[in-house]
């Protein structure tokens, strides 16, 4: 095989990689702030930042009486599962 012909297999097989990981969402980020809902007492959610095509999105995950109950609380899959 030509060294030419293999760089492009393996261009167009990461390039279809990559593709579909960003057509079902890719974790990049999480963040865990004081909830703005709940006011009678402290409350942190976590959200979960995913690439898409079109954007980048948020989803809650999880929460906490604490920042570190939050963020063991949340979990953030590598990809977003889309129902």
């Amino acid at each position: 095989m030509k060294p030419g012909l293999a760089l492009l297999i393996v261009l167009a097989a990461t390039a279809a990689t990559l593709a579909y990981a960003m057509s079902r969402g890719l974790y990049f980020d999480s963040t865990v702030y004081p909830s703005p809902y709940i006011r009678d007492h402290v409350w942190y959610e976590k959200d979960c930042k995913y690439l898409f095509l079109s954007g980048i999105r948020s989803y809650q995950s999880g929460g906490g009486p604490t920042l570190q109950a939050a963020d063991d609380n949340g979990f953030c899959p590598l990809f977003l599962k889309q129902y």
